[in-house]
């Protein structure tokens, strides 16, 4: 995983409005079927990584380990420990980034 290349495009997907931050409106995207990834943060709390986990297995998400505090560097804001990527292109390109080795 290209870490650098992955936080610009969290960054740019954050400003297009295609990145839904917290574990709560994670979930209700997951549940409404408009999330193509959820991504949560290693640091997390079990609680949260347990319901992303459930919620993105029952709803056929794939779900995608960040190191800690990459989300919070990428978005610029703190404490963002889980996020969903809404479909698109965008969030193709950023599980491309994801799934793809160096």
């Amino acid at each position: 995983m290209n870490e650098q290349a992955v936080r610009g495009m969290l960054g740019l997907a954050m400003r297009a409005g295609q990145l839904t931050a917290g574990v709560d409106l994670a979930a209700r995207l997951m549940r409404e079927g408009k999330a193509a990834a959820a991504l949560i943060d290693s640091g997390a709390s079990d609680n949260a990584k347990k319901r992303i986990g459930d919620t993105a297995t029952f709803y056929h998400v794939p779900v995608f380990v960040l190191p800690e505090g990459m989300m919070d560097e990428a978005t610029g804001k703190s404490g963002r420990v889980a996020v969903a990527l809404q479909k698109g292109a965008l969030a193709g390109k950023i599980i491309l980034l994801l799934t793809t080795a160096e």
